[in-house]
């Protein structure tokens, strides 16, 4: 048994050189130089006390809603009105599902869809973390990403 392994140690060897050197340095090659990303504090200026929709304009209600929750979105840890906006925010969108989604004309419009997927979201951590835990940054990104595309659906009157 030893001359066996002692013949082949060298053939495994010579295998792994051949074949597993091109594919380390393929993914060398692909890797990254770690640069920083510095990222920047949003200033958010004071929090929004207009909560509550309107239940007249629909598009009017979506820009209302969706600039609350970019607000709250952003708010960090450490801020001393992170409770009270998030609870006002969770009432507000809570109230415009419960209101657009009745009507057939607008919950099929691709803004409604894609708020009602943010609220949903969004709606999901309070209820999960509590109105008092800030946004983690990978599900903000998302949100952020989630409103700019509510916002153009806007402005197509989608």
């Amino acid at each position: 048994m030893a001359s066996y392994v002692s013949r082949t140690g060298p053939l495994v060897a010579a295998f792994g050189s051949l074949f597993l050197a091109p594919v380390l340095a393929r993914a060398a090659a692909d890797a990254k130089p770690a640069a920083e990303v510095v990222e920047e504090k949003v200033v958010l200026g004071p929090p929004p006390t207009d909560f509550g929709i309107q239940k007249k304009d629909f598009y009017a209600d979506c820009i209302k809603v969706v600039n609350h929750m970019r607000y709250a979105v952003q708010m960090e840890k450490g801020n001393t009105n992170i409770a009270a906006v998030a609870q006002s925010v969770k009432d507000e969108m809570l109230d415009f599902v419960a209101f657009y989604r009745r009507f057939d004309g607008i919950n099929g419009k691709q803004s409604f869809s894609l708020l009602y997927t943010s609220i949903n979201v969004l709606a999901g951590h309070y209820t999960s973390y509590g109105t008092k835990f800030p946004v983690p940054e990978k599900r903000r990104k998302r949100l952020l990403q989630e409103f700019n595309d509510v916002e153009k659906n806007i402005r197509k009157k989608r």
